[in-house]
């Protein structure tokens, strides 16, 4: 069997929009064609419905060959009983209330289908990994979403000890729902990374995403020690379908953002106001990263930065 140390793990890239589309398909062009040749490297391509990926798909098969597997998927018995399991662990471990939610379930089921898909078909070809040493690389079109759901998901379900390498620079809406400029990821604990970005107007920005996560795992929140005046707080959903349900809190300790994982109906943008990026980058480097629990209520009203797609500022405030 041949060993494959590197998988690009593409998570429903395309964009609808024609520019960006055009702008993307040049870079991941270049990346397919320096990393397809690495025998050690492989791809999963997860397909979306937009215009384009059909012309993605041929130049990832075109580069990698038969270590290209598109749109994987196993409903298999054995398949079932794994998905059963991640059921009864997450119910055992995680409550039986609020603690979870229907989403992140359907979520991880699909995840444990592909990934499964994924293992068998790159066998059948001849191809094994050892997860203590791949390297699983990600990007896609629905940041905080449907990309941080399942390169979270997948990697767990590959067994990787390691979070994926979420790469913001090919990912067409990283940084949703602000349009704001990547300037860097910074690893955290608990396979947690802090995403960097500049907005138009030279103001920092940042966002906590979860890396590694098995559904029966809670997501986490991140206490940062920042002067709560000194940051504006965006809370958003990762699907349109689901209401936030709470927003950031403000404590003593500074203030407490939910971490992103693509499916739990919360996650935190933090604005630096009046603040320099070095300030900023070092007080939300400083976060203490814990698991979420339920923590507060919220109110809602519209902020001007947002991505014309998109949802809400919140203003937290404390429990009664």
């Amino acid at each position: 069997m041949k060993q494959i140390q590197k998988l690009y793990l593409f998570v429903h890239p395309m964009p609808y929009r024609e520019k960006t589309r055009q702008d993307y398909m040049a870079k991941w062009k270049d990346l397919l064609a320096s990393e397809g040749s690495d025998e050690a490297n492989a791809i999963c391509i997860l397909s979306n419905a937009a215009r384009g990926m059909e012309d993605l798909q041929g130049l990832a098969l075109k580069s990698f060959g038969e270590r290209c597997v598109i749109d994987p998927d196993d409903r298999s018995a054995e398949t079932k009983v794994r998905i059963a399991e991640d059921l009864e662990r997450t119910l055992s471990g995680r409550g039986s209330k609020r603690e979870w939610i229907p989403y992140e379930i359907w979520t991880s089921n699909n995840a444990r289908r592909w990934t499964e898909g994924l293992k068998k078909s790159m066998e059948e070809r001849g191809f094994t990994c050892a997860p203590e040493r791949l390297q699983l690389v990600t990007c896609g079109q629905e940041w905080g979403g449907c990309l941080t759901k399942y390169s979270a998901f997948m990697g767990k379900y590959l067994g990787l000890t390691q979070a994926a390498d979420v790469r913001a620079d090919l990912s067409p809406d990283a940084g949703f729902p602000i349009q704001a400029t990547f300037a860097e990821r910074v690893e955290m604990e608990r396979h947690v990374y802090l995403f960097l970005f500049r907005m138009p107007d030279g103001r920092p920005m940042g966002q906590f995403m979860d890396g590694l996560r098995g559904v029966w795992e809670p997501p986490h929140v991140a206490t940062v020690p920042v002067d709560p005046k000194q940051v504006e707080i965006v809370t958003t959903s990762p699907n349109g379908a689901l209401k936030v349900d709470e927003a950031a809190k403000v404590t003593p300790e500074g203030v407490v953002a939910d971490v992103g994982d693509g499916c739990h109906p919360a996650t935190t943008t933090l604005i630096g106001n009046e603040m320099g990026y070095e300030a900023f980058r070092s007080s939300l480097r400083e976060a203490r990263i814990t698991p979420r629990n339920d923590r507060c209520v919220m109110q809602y009203n519209m902020i001007g930065y947002l991505n014309p797609m998109t949802t809400y500022r919140a203003e937290a405030q404390d429990v009664p």
